[in-house]
């Protein structure tokens, strides 16, 4: 039998190898979530978006997949980093990463000696009125010199479309992930096609002034210093650098599946378009709720709703369909 719907990846997500995942992380319960320091997993929690088969991996770790299971598979990797004039990180590399999941977002709360006193956050959530995805980054505490943001999407390898959730290093960006794909990139826009993808593009836009290019990277990337050396050519990953001024309280990111003129949409207002997707999925984790004694089961609840809500694929609920 064959897994047709994404219903399933939750418990194949589930069913990772051992390694994928850090060594008995400690959860705990902070603002409404399940929070971890330092945690060290990565792509462990699905956020699930309208009722199309693509989700958003986040996880203890700020990088982020794009996957469609049984559909085009992994679609690809966000990457982010900063860089100073003491040099640059990727923010999965950075010292100290507070991660907090509220049912249907995540949260990553970031420092490291190197961001010159900045405390920055990123929340991931899908989009509620089409397939995508929206970040919004912003420093808590700002940072007390320039900054460069740097980040990169691609790598549409189409691995895990069979519904087999690939294994860490095939989630993670490499080498070969971008053999075939195609990605223009024109003002603050990027669009990505690959066989896996089917005919379909996926469309991205950042809101901080800055370039987009195509590069033609060689992996693996030490520093996001390195994105700026790297060639124009195909096969290739959008790389996106722009200055981040102090005074500017926010920075987003928009990404849509095959659809360009809701690109341009959801994009005109980013923080409107992040704000009603969080409001949306976080109004879905309450529409029931449980009060016991124990405030674990009662968090675990509201996560299993938003898990119900995944597994809607109208007109039916799909958990465990096979054909």
């Amino acid at each position: 039998m064959r897994m047709t719907t994404r219903g399933g990846a939750f418990l194949a997500l589930l069913l990772l190898p051992a390694g994928s995942f850090a060594a008995d992380p400690v959860y705990s319960i902070r603002d409404g979530g399940f929070a971890v320091h330092n945690g060290g997993a990565y792509f462990n929690r699905p956020l699930a978006g309208t009722p199309e088969p693509s989700m958003l991996l986040s996880g203890d770790q700020p990088e982020f997949v794009y996957l469609a299971p049984t559909d085009a598979g992994k679609i690809g990797n966000l990457r982010i980093g900063i860089v100073t004039e003491a040099g640059g990180k990727w923010l999965d590399e950075a010292s100290s990463v507070d991660f907090l999941y509220q049912p249907g977002w995540t949260r990553h709360t970031i420092s490291d000696p190197l961001f010159q006193g900045g405390v920055l956050e990123v929340g991931a959530v899908p989009l509620s009125s089409t397939e995508g995805f929206s970040l919004r980054m912003r420093w808590v505490t700002a940072p007390r010199s320039p900054v460069k943001l740097v980040w990169l999407f691609g790598g549409a390898s189409g691995a895990g479309m069979d519904f087999r959730v690939p294994p860490l290093e095939k989630l993670h960006l490499n080498a070969e992930d971008a053999t075939g794909n195609t990605v223009r990139a024109w003002g603050a826009e990027f669009d990505l096609t690959a066989p896996s993808l089917k005919g379909r593009h996926l469309y991205g836009r950042c809101d901080l002034p800055g370039t987009i290019a195509a590069r033609a990277i060689l992996f693996p990337l030490k520093t996001p210093t390195e994105t700026g050396t790297a060639p124009a050519g195909q096969p290739a990953v959008a790389v996106f650098t722009g200055d981040w001024p102090r005074e500017r309280a926010s920075v987003h990111i928009t990404v849509v599946l095959n659809r360009a003129d809701l690109l341009a949409k959801l994009s005109n207002d980013p923080a409107r378009t992040f704000n009603e997707a969080l409001a949306h999925y976080r109004s879905i984790a309450r529409r029931a709720w449980v009060k016991t004694p124990d405030a674990h089961f009662d968090l675990a609840f509201e996560s299993m709703v938003m898990a119900n809500d995944a597994i809607w694929q109208p007109p039916a609920y799909v958990h465990g369909a096979a054909s």
